[in-house]
Formats: structure tokens, C-alpha cells, sequence
């Protein structure tokens, strides 16, 4: 089975393959994991994640962050957007109190991504966040009812990195 690496450091690129690797169904992973994160939420008696624009743009531009720079992080360099909070806040959400992230990246391991492939992967990285206090906490945290998804893919290095930030107004 393949090692996820949730850690925050910088890490080594490796050289990169020529496989093709066909797209991901980003909306299908994201509606999965958001899926899985309310059925948990269910089992602890916490209100269900409702999806926010809001939310999603601030994941997306932090997946796309960690992508572009290779640096599995909550913050970025840019005043801006530096923390969660920063980048929601820079997205809209001044209305936003209290926010969580959660972020990973993992490598591909197939050329083609079925529907079965996406919900598998989908559960990897539940179960990963699931398994770190500080993810789980973010998951299962009462005062938090909203949350959406940033999915950012880099074929070369086949990987691919995901951004769940979490919202209460």
C-alpha cells in the first residue's frame, strides 16, 4: 500500500515518470470525502458540513499552493493568504469566526481512476486525517457546520494534493 505523508516539511522531487495518467473526477473526491466527514460527524452526534463557495476557493488556492511549491504547509509565504483564516478572509469570508484546515498530499498510483479508484482514494485520505489528533479534531469539532474542497493535481510528479477547510459563522 502506497505511504501517505501528512507531515509538515519540504520535500525531494524525485524524477518523474512519462505515464499519462487520465483526469480525476475532482467533484466526485470531493463529494466523497465530505461523505465520509458527515457520516462521521453523524456517529458523533455533530450537525452535517454544509458546502461553501466561500470555503472551496480558499481550499482550492491552498492546493494549488502546496502543489506549486512542493511544501506541505497551513501557511504561505504571501501576507495575504498566509493562514487559513488569512486566505478565507481573502476569499469573502469575513463572516467566518472560527476555521479549520486539514491538507495532504499522496501519490497517484493508477493511470485511470474509476469511480471505485476515487472512492478508495477518498477513503485513504479520510482515514488519514482521521488517524492525526489534529485533523480529527477539525472533523468532528461541534462548533463547525461548514466546510468544502480544494483538489490540486501535478501529472508529472504524480501526485495529488487536497485541502478541506472548515467554517463556522
Amino acid at each position: 500500500m502506497k505511504k501517505w505523508l501528512i507531515i509538515l516539511s519540504v520535500f525531494c522531487l524525485s524524477a518523474s515518470s512519462t505515464v499519462k495518467f487520465t483526469a480525476i473526477n475532482r467533484d466526485e473526491l470531493r463529494h466523497e470525502i465530505t461523505r465520509l466527514v458527515n457520516d462521521l460527524r453523524k456517529q458523533k452526534h455533530r450537525s452535517q458540513l454544509m458546502y461553501n463557495d466561500t470555503l472551496k476557493r480558499a481550499a482550492q488556492h491552498h492546493s494549488d499552493y502546496v502543489a506549486k511549491h512542493d511544501k506541505l504547509t497551513h501557511y504561505e509565504g504571501y501576507h495575504k493568504y498566509r493562514s487559513p483564516k488569512d486566505r478565507v478572509k481573502a476569499y469573502g469570508g469575513t463572516n467566518f469566526g472560527t476555521v479549520g484546515e486539514n491538507v495532504l498530499f499522496t501519490t497517484l498510483d493508477y493511470t485511470s481512476y474509476t469511480p471505485e479508484r476515487v472512492k478508495a482514494l477518498a477513503k485513504e485520505a479520510f482515514d488519514l486525517w482521521y488517524k492525526s489528533p489534529g485533523h480529527y479534531k477539525n472533523m468532528v469539532f461541534k462548533d463547525l457546520s461548514y466546510a468544502d474542497i480544494g483538489i490540486a493535481i501535478h501529472y508529472p510528479k504524480k501526485r495529488i494534493y487536497i485541502t478541506q477547510v472548515f467554517g463556522e459563522k
